[in-house]
């Protein structure tokens, strides 16, 4: 039982099963995952948007100010930062690695910065399919020269005699997944436009086919991007400050809520402080983000991430990867064969179940409709 606790984490097809589409605002709550998919937890780190679940946020955004650092020097601090962590403590370094872009500007930063005593520390926790994504880092850069261990063991890992580092959060940094269908609906170009209020409505009626639903969350959409301090107005500027204010928490616990019965235990307020990090989960990358809307995406699909990109090919000098590689979603294929706890309270304690009673948030925007 939660009692006066809040929730940092629920799995939204256990809260919106059709069991409770009686409770005011969740059948229209369940439309949202039509459009960011039912592996995003919806908690507004603006604290405007009340849905229909008691949450509460895990890590508020920094305020807005100017910030002059560059992209790769946030990753080189970044990495120089969590390699003292580990010497500290003299703990292994576990990394996730996919091959995707997030993933490679992960351990590139690290091999730039670390010493050969840190390199021994690392275990890289991947599979075939990273090797795939990303062959030449494999053969240049890990085969043979790091401890190489598989991905899917991950749940059975989480301890706090060792470091758990993955490349969560880039994507919040520069967009979303859906502008790419956006650049297809409309044009590659279009994504650099100003924001047109008709082009989303026809958008989302793909998703929902129910102009009175899309009208109504076009709506909520622009209230939540009226608060982004200083706004270009372009679509990009639009879908990515969504996906940077309202799916970072999802992004923050969804490894951890696969972790086995037998590391839950492990799992707690200084476990999160000392062992897990997101390397891309820094006030530093999120003043870049908000400074720097020209550096996420130019006119092509190909450009998305193009500052992140750059950074790599500094470090491995491929330039078939800087030019071509393009967004994958990489995790399900480390996640789809593990089981999932469906709720992470404010203490960090896990539940497969709940009470209604201890979820439900009745004063929610979702029941005026």
């Amino acid at each position: 039982m939660l009692g006066s606790k809040k929730l940092y984490f629920y799995n939204p097809m256990t809260v919106v099963h059709p069991q409770y589409n009686e409770l005011p605002g969740i059948e229209l709550f369940a439309r949202i995952f039509d459009l960011l998919g039912f592996n995003v937890v919806v908690v507004d780190r603006t604290g405007h948007l009340k849905t229909p679940v008691k949450t509460k946020a895990f890590s508020l955004m920094p305020d807005y100010r100017p910030f002059t650092k560059s992209y790769s020097q946030i990753c080189d601090e970044r990495a120089l930062e969590l390699l003292k962590k580990s010497d500290q403590r003299e703990l292994p370094i576990y990394v996730y690695y996919s091959g995707g872009i997030d993933s490679t500007l992960v351990m590139s930063s690290l091999l730039k910065n670390a010493t050969e005593a840190q390199k021994r520390r690392m275990r890289v926790l991947m599979s075939r399919d990273s090797i795939g994504e990303n062959p030449l880092f494999y053969q240049n850069y890990l085969m043979g020269k790091l401890r190489l261990e598989a991905s899917i063991k991950f749940p059975h890992l989480f301890s706090k005699d060792a470091m758990f580092i993955g490349g969560e959060y880039n994507d919040q940094l520069f967009g979303s997944d859906i502008m790419r269908d956006f650049m297809n609906m409309y044009g590659e170009s279009s994504i650099l436009e100003k924001y047109d209020r008709a082009k989303m409505l026809k958008l989302f009626e793909g998703r929902w086919h129910d102009m009175k639903v899309v009208d109504w969350y076009v709506n909520l959409f622009e209230d939540v991007y009226s608060r982004r301090p200083n706004p270009t107005g372009t679509h990009a500027d639009f879908f990515w400050w969504l996906n940077f204010s309202i799916k970072w928490q999802s992004v923050y616990f969804r490894m951890l809520t696969y972790a086995s019965d037998f590391t839950t235990k492990n799992i707690d307020k200084e476990f999160i402080e000392n062992n897990f990090f997101h390397f891309y989960g820094t006030d530093d990358f999120q003043l870049w983000s908000m400074n720097n809307p020209d550096k996420k995406i130019k006119n092509t699909w190909e450009s998305y991430k193009w500052e992140a990109k750059e950074t790599i090919y500094e470090f491995t000098k491929d330039d078939w990867y800087r030019k071509n590689k393009i967004k994958r979603g990489s995790l399900s294929h480390v996640i789809i064969h593990q089981l999932q706890k469906n709720f992470i309270d404010e203490d960090i304690r896990m539940y497969p179940s709940l009470p209604v009673e201890d979820w439900y948030n009745p004063d929610n925007d979702f029941k005026s409709f």
